[in-house]
């Protein structure tokens, strides 16, 4: 497997806070024993900056929730006041990822990191032990699932208000677009296809600034 370049740095960034005693605790009522390896499952950024140690990493299935843009950024890919959008996990469906296994010994500071990462703010995420299929074997993974109820949730009436926020928004981690393109690229990179999402970026270019200028036809209606 031929792993994207921020893939092949396996270490902790320097600024990653201390872990959460929660975060251990959570783990522990969830079966977790002290020194046993866990596997993370990665839809979005995770893929492509996982930010964490690993031992390996492979595609995996999961089913019971697919990836969608239904989570506000207000600081990495937008703005309080023009928020942008990232990926979580909705309900219903399946979605290809990829998954992480960590050694025993790290896993707490892992833990840490993706508390701080991924459980910071209005409780947007929800963590949960969820079953995904790799090499045709069910194994249990660390995944974080959306809150629906979090003043962070987005639903979208359709596919162009979600390519429009897109193709506009920019935070402290860059464009939005970007962020889009690089989760594209790092399911290509694993020979992985997403329709929803090569569809969404392709939307996107007709609310591109350059796009603005320009007479266009009506965008044509797709689908999640």
């Amino acid at each position: 497997m031929i792993l994207p370049p921020s893939l092949l740095s396996h270490s902790l960034p320097d600024d990653w806070r201390a872990p959460p005693e929660k975060a251990a605790e959570w783990l522990h009522e969830h079966g977790w024993q002290t020194g046993q390896n866990l596997h993370i499952f990665g839809y979005g950024s995770l893929m492509w900056q996982p930010g964490f140690p690993f031992l390996n990493c492979h595609p995996a299935l999961l089913t019971g929730y697919h990836r969608r843009f239904c989570v506000r950024s207000h600081r990495y890919r937008g703005t309080p006041e023009s928020p942008g959008l990232v990926l979580g996990l909705d309900h219903g469906g399946s979605c290809w990822g990829m998954v992480f296994e960590v050694a025993g010994d790290d896993v707490p500071a892992v833990a840490g990191y993706l508390w701080d990462r991924e459980m910071a703010g209005d409780d947007v995420y929800h963590p949960r032990m969820i079953d995904i299929t790799l090499n045709n074997e069910k194994i249990a993974a660390l995944g974080f699932i959306i809150n629906r109820h979090s003043k962070s949730y987005y639903h979208a009436a359709n596919a162009q208000e979600i390519a429009a926020i897109i193709a506009t928004s920019h935070g402290a981690s860059g464009s939005n677009l970007a962020y889009l393109k690089q989760t594209v690229s790092a399911l290509e990179t694993l020979s992985l296809r997403d329709q929803a999402l090569h569809s969404l970026l392709a939307l996107t270019q007709l609310f591109l600034p350059e796009a603005a200028a320009q007479t266009v036809s009506q965008p044509p209606v797709l689908t999640d």
